[in-house]
């Protein structure tokens, strides 16, 4: 990847930053020096975008394979899928009967169901990525998350 230590390095390394020796050297000088700095922040602009797009699509795709691992031990361990809702639900000051009741009726909706354990929205853009209005989304932020604790281990 090119940044703009690499560039200026390559410059001095082949001499092209020396004292200029004319005037005419030192127009030469001014332009060199413009071109460097418009290629050192575009090379910048450039990996920075890189980044971005690549950290974007590593979140996204993590929060899709929670989602789908969610539904899936929703659909197999229900009654500990509620009940952690239900603990959570009760961590955000919500009454015990209110809670208990919120997970019943959820349980009849599971993508509902699922974003509330997720600590994501409900869908409004038509998919099931759990955004409102397609900002946010589920996260690693959820309810539920509880380190050392999984499904799986119960």
């Amino acid at each position: 990847m090119l940044t703009g230590a690499g560039i200026l390095s390559a410059c001095v390394g082949l001499g092209l930053l020396s004292q200029p020796v004319s005037s005419n050297d030192a127009s030469i000088m001014n332009w060199i020096l413009i071109a460097l700095t418009l290629s050192v922040a575009f090379s910048d602009g450039i990996c920075m975008a890189i980044g971005h797009v690549w950290s974007t699509q590593i979140v996204a795709g993590a929060a899709h394979e929670e989602r789908k691992k969610e539904s899936r031990n929703f659909e197999v361990y229900r009654s500990d899928a509620k009940e952690r809702l239900v603990d959570a639900l009760l961590l955000q000051g919500m009454l015990k009967i209110d809670a208990m009741s919120l997970a019943d009726t959820l349980e009849g909706y599971p993508d509902l169901f699922v974003s509330a354990l997720l600590g994501g929205g409900i869908c409004a853009d038509g998919n099931n990525s759990g955004n409102v209005g397609g900002l946010g989304g589920s996260s690693g932020f959820g309810m539920v998350r509880v380190p050392g604790e999984s499904f799986s281990s119960r």
